[in-house]
């Protein structure tokens, strides 16, 4: 029976335990003191605003320099290469590695590498360039993988300047199992509607020569999705009314995507941003803790594994 992991009461609770011991505890502040010596002594730019604005209340006009203090500060005390500010392993091993064990025991962590291109260009395969991060094989029964990951297109402005636009900040999914799916099916979002109303669909990829068009009972669905697929009966098998409404309401909260064929489902959610991010500041590496980073996505993770298993259970 499917138990999601991630909703489960007794797993946090051995996540804070394991961190509030005492053994761990020296050990984190050891690793911490390593971490900031990594990092630049950067200005946290949060805190720009409120001291151009204290600035000005004093009625001083220094405020004229601070952006010069802030490049000389960054540079005279910025590392010289990129060892001296590489963390990733002091987090990934320290951080989230603990965390994931208490999830799924025997789980992988690749944390600088990403899923295989091939899977983010079968969900994204109008983009130009993919960055990810954060590559976890969880040691399910399905080695469900996951990965961080950011698309973007190249395109030029008026001047001929080359420029990246964003096309998809957010999280993969892919599980390998075996399906009923003859070809492939691709449940796309439409990003927007032109002037006569037609969908676009960007980096998502518009209907294909060998695919077909398949639309739903579902008004809402049918304006949100593009169903592109080769596979018609298995398509309407896999889209009953408890998956439709899911992914109506997902709608409302972020883009989802979805590709299945034969060998695989892939789900990609655009987040709009990273899971286990990197600190970037001193004050960051300070407010770590080992139960704080698990709280960050243990809602939205338990969110994401649960869609997956709703349509893995379809397949």
């Amino acid at each position: 029976m499917y138990q999601n992991n991630f909703t489960k009461p007794e797993i946090t609770t051995r996540i804070r335990n394991l961190e509030q011991s005492q053994e761990m505890q020296k050990k984190l502040v050891s690793v911490k003191s390593k971490m900031k010596n990594n990092i630049p002594n950067l200005i946290d730019l949060r805190l720009v605003p409120g001291i151009l604005l204290a600035l000005l209340v004093l009625n001083t006009r220094y405020y004229y320099f601070l952006p010069i203090v802030l490049v000389l500060y960054t540079n005279l005390f910025a590392p010289r290469n990129k060892e001296e500010v590489d963390i990733s392993e002091d987090y990934a091993e320290n951080f989230l590695r603990p965390i994931l064990e208490e999830v799924f025991p025997e789980t992988k962590l690749l944390y600088n590498e990403g899923l295989a291109l091939d899977v983010f260009e079968l969900i994204l395969p109008g983009s130009d360039k993919y960055n990810s991060n954060c590559h976890i094989i969880f040691a399910d029964s399905y080695k469900t993988e996951f990965s961080n990951m950011t698309a973007l297109f190249v395109t030029r402005d008026n001047k001929g300047k080359t420029i990246h636009k964003v096309d998809f900040t957010g999280q993969v999914f892919q599980i390998n199992l075996s399906t009923n799916v003859k070809g492939h099916i691709r449940i796309i979002p439409s990003t927007e509607k032109s002037i006569l109303g037609s969908k676009n669909y960007r980096a998502y990829g518009k209907i294909r020569e060998n695919e077909r068009e398949i639309t739903t009972e579902s008004i809402k669905f049918n304006e949100d999705y593009s169903i592109f697929a080769t596979d018609d009966f298995n398509t309407r098998l896999i889209l009953d009314p408890t998956i439709i409404n899911i992914l109506n309401t997902w709608r409302e909260k972020m883009k989802v995507c979805l590709y299945m064929d034969e060998n695989q489902l892939i789900i990609a959610f655009d987040s709009g941003g990273f899971l286990f991010p990197l600190p970037r500041l001193k004050s960051d590496v300070d407010s770590l803790s080992i139960a704080g980073e698990y709280e960050k996505v243990r809602v939205k993770l338990a969110d994401f594994y649960e869609l997956v298993e709703r349509i893995r259970e379809k397949l």
